[in-house]
């Protein structure tokens, strides 16, 4: 059990994380709309760093799953994020603007796996959905507090002094990594390792089935998800900077206090009822919000939609991680799986936001919205007529027998369920 001290950096952690990320996120379309940007090269500008992320996804999961200096490979994180952010607060130039934008997107690409392995690591597979709701209370306080701060920001001196805040909040991030104790990460537990042997081959991954089809049902939930906010940060920053940040700011900050009020109860769910329910009502909220965005640019409206981003976003946080934990467990492989499902996530955020950008500057807003929804319909559906449960006890015959061999089997030559994987 982790050391009370160890438990608090990473509630702090996940708290001020959440800060410098906020920062460099859906505040990048306002400040070159700003800056006079069209959509689309803001969208070709969000693509650049988006493919940086889908470049590095899968090495630096094999880095985490490797490394025994966990802290320090985070540490670095969040350094770069500081520096990417600093990049946008002083350029102009769209070649420094798509260096920042490539450097934010490597070490985003780092934080969220290596977060997850340290909570693995800290509290042992049994307990990683409620530490995960956990972390996710604490991402969205920390989400509720930086996107109140960077609109004020925004709105009383500049856009781009979002930044300047951005890379301020690197030091606290930076003391709370410190405090977690080295001692208290279980560097076996937390990349999937069974108790002996070694882990699975890379190409195991590539021959499960659930695995694969929950890759695809995830990487249309990103296509749909990842255009909305700077599709509205784009429509609400047309010659009104200033307000837009505001507005922008009160999109973020209800989206966070349902992640807030909601995330504990994913993460008990998520283990009593298992995966597949909670994701099917997760997958349902994207394609609504998408068809109601399009309906209306009444700012009340706007911002009291963000319910269902705060649900939708929830229970994929939530409860990907576990899926990916289930169908890897005792591989030894779980960071690279994560990698695998961030390369291909990133992949479809990446195009998105520039097809997302072509779209609106041809056919307008609303059609943008209504494409992102029907790309959300086609992943809800898969995810219906596809994807099994993934967790012992919930539909576990239909797991086995898919995989074709028995229970007891404790071969690693595919990605399996191995009850012996138990931390």
């Amino acid at each position: 059990m982790a050391s009370p001290r160890s438990l608090r950096g990473l509630d702090g952690l996940n708290f001020f994380l959440a800060d410098v990320q906020t920062g460099v996120g859906p505040f990048v379309a306002i400040v070159l709309t700003s800056r006079g940007l069209s959509a689309g090269a803001i969208g070709i500008a969000l693509t650049f760093g988006g493919l940086a992320g889908v470049l590095s996804q899968i090495p630096v999961g094999a880095w985490v799953d490797a490394t025994h200096h966990k802290r320090a490979l985070l540490a670095g994180a969040i350094l770069a994020t500081a520096a990417a952010a600093i990049g946008l607060a002083v350029g102009r130039a769209l070649p420094l603007i798509f260096a920042a934008q490539a450097l934010h997107g490597v070490s985003t690409s780092l934080m969220g796996p290596a977060v997850v392995a340290l909570s693995l690591g800290m509290a042992g597979r049994g307990e990683l959905g409620r530490r995960l709701g956990r972390n996710r209370q604490f991402d969205s306080a920390g989400n509720l507090v930086s996107a109140a701060l960077m609109g004020l920001v925004g709105y009383a001196m500049a856009p781009a002094a979002i930044f300047w805040v951005t890379a301020a909040l690197a030091a606290p991030t930076l003391a709370c990594v410190a405090m977690i104790e080295p001692r208290d990460i279980d560097d076996a537990a937390a990349r999937g390792s069974a108790p002996e042997g070694p882990p699975a081959r890379f190409g195991d991954l590539a021959t499960n089935r659930r695995f694969l089809v929950f890759m695809a049902c995830a990487v249309l939930f990103h296509f749909a998800n990842a255009s909305m906010l700077p599709l509205l940060a784009t429509v609400l920053g047309a010659g009104k900077a200033r307000q837009s940040s505001l507005l922008l700011s009160s999109c973020i900050v209800m989206t966070q206090i349902v992640v807030v009020l909601f995330a504990p109860w994913c993460g008990r769910q998520a283990e009593r009822w298992g995966r597949r329910p909670l994701l099917l009502l997760g997958f349902a909220f994207l394609p609504l919000r998408g068809l109601l965005f399009s309906m209306t640019t009444r700012p009340e409206l706007l911002v009291a939609f963000q319910v269902l981003d705060g649900l939708a976003a929830t229970v994929f946080m939530i409860v990907a991680p576990l899926v990916v934990a289930d169908v890897t467990r005792g591989t030894g492989r779980f960071n690279v799986a994560q990698g695998a499902i961030g390369t291909a996530t990133a992949a479809g955020a990446a195009v998105s936001t520039a097809v997302t950008g072509y779209v609106v500057d041809r056919f307008g807003e609303a059609t943008g919205f209504r494409g992102l929804a029907a790309v959300a319909l086609c992943a809800l559906v898969l995810l219906v007529v596809a994807m099994p449960e993934t967790q012992d006890g919930h539909e576990a015959g239909a797991v086995v027998r898919e995989e074709g061999r028995p229970r007891g089997d404790q071969s690693r030559s595919s990605v399996v369920h191995h009850p012996r994987a138990d931390p």
